[in-house]
């Protein structure tokens, strides 16, 4: 072999350790070397979610609710509210309540994932100043405030209510003046 030879097949077998590199690895450490420095211009701006705590503080407000409506059930008054959050849930997130069962649903890429349930009965209803059943209540956080998606939308309060009137609790709409009714005492 001669002295030439070696030299091209050294260049060859170089330039072909490079390529795999840059196929196995490095395409990825210069597409975010690039994003950086873009970034750094704000020419993009390119923020990944964290889902993982979004989920966290979701499920945390889940059972903050289920515990103000296991409050709200020991009251022996009736015709009276208990206060009650619905905030800590995103877009990504829905409840969905039967008669039976309250269930907190992660529906990020529209995949209904069960994160939480909790069994609890006659809570299947809303109060606008009337008692409305419902076989099913989906409620979403996609728009500016909570909301049932019916025929015209129901909205709640983030900082909203749990009417209880004869065992049946019913979250209270974002229509309806809290100040006309009693809350709820021991």
């Amino acid at each position: 072999m001669k002295k030439g030879d070696i030299k091209t097949l050294t260049k060859i077998l170089l330039i072909f350790l490079i390529t795999i590199i840059i196929l196995l690895g490095g395409g990825r450490l210069i597409w975010d070397a690039g994003r950086s420095a873009l970034n750094i211009f704000n020419l993009i701006n390119i923020s990944e979610t964290d889902y993982s705590s979004l989920n966290n503080e979701a499920k945390s407000s889940f059972n903050a609710l289920i515990n103000d409506i296991k409050n709200c059930q020991k009251y022996g008054k009736d015709n009276c509210y208990c206060r009650t959050s619905l905030s800590g849930f995103e877009d990504s997130h829905k409840l969905e309540i039967t008669s039976e069962k309250i269930q907190l649903i992660n529906t990020l890429n529209n995949n209904l994932v069960t994160m939480l349930k909790e069994d609890v009965k006659n809570i299947n209803c809303y109060y606008d100043g009337i008692l409305k059943d419902e076989s099913k209540i989906n409620i979403e956080f996609d728009e500016e405030f909570p909301r049932i998606d019916l025929i015209g939308d129901v909205y709640f309060n983030y900082d909203s209510g749990i009417y209880k009137k004869n065992n049946k609790l019913c979250l209270i709409t974002k229509n309806f003046d809290l100040q006309k009714i009693n809350k709820c005492e021991s």
